[in-house]
């Protein structure tokens, strides 16, 4: 008995260990006769393009670690008292603009004719 979801064309196994061939003509031909026997790609799948230079977000993602960094690092070193009542919303603040700014540049940017920036 076969599985629901086997190959009709693959050797069934029973289960024990038969030492006999199978019988039935083999044949050499590949089973998928429509697939293009060179190493080239099919004619209508272009090769993708890889993306040159920096990623810039991973940049932008780095340089606020590093004002991060910074930051706390100064607030243990210096002697300073932050009152957080103001710091907090100007942060969240800034945050927003930063964010606003990121879009309008995306969105002014375009893009070229073939999709690349």
């Amino acid at each position: 008995m076969t599985a629901p979801h086997s190959d009709p064309t693959e050797p069934q196994s029973t289960g024990r260990a038969d030492t006999a061939p199978q019988e039935g003509p083999r044949h050499s031909t590949p089973r998928d006769s429509t697939r293009p026997t060179g190493g080239s790609a099919p004619p209508g799948a272009a090769e993708p393009v890889r993306p040159s230079g920096p990623s810039w977000p991973t940049v932008a993602l780095g340089i606020v670690c590093i004002v991060v960094a910074g930051m706390a690092l100064t607030y243990q070193l210096i002697d300073i008292t932050v009152d957080w009542s103001i710091a907090t919303p100007v942060a969240v603040v800034g945050a927003g603009a930063l964010l606003v700014l990121l879009g309008l540049v995306g969105l002014l940017g375009g893009r070229s004719e073939d999709g690349t920036r």
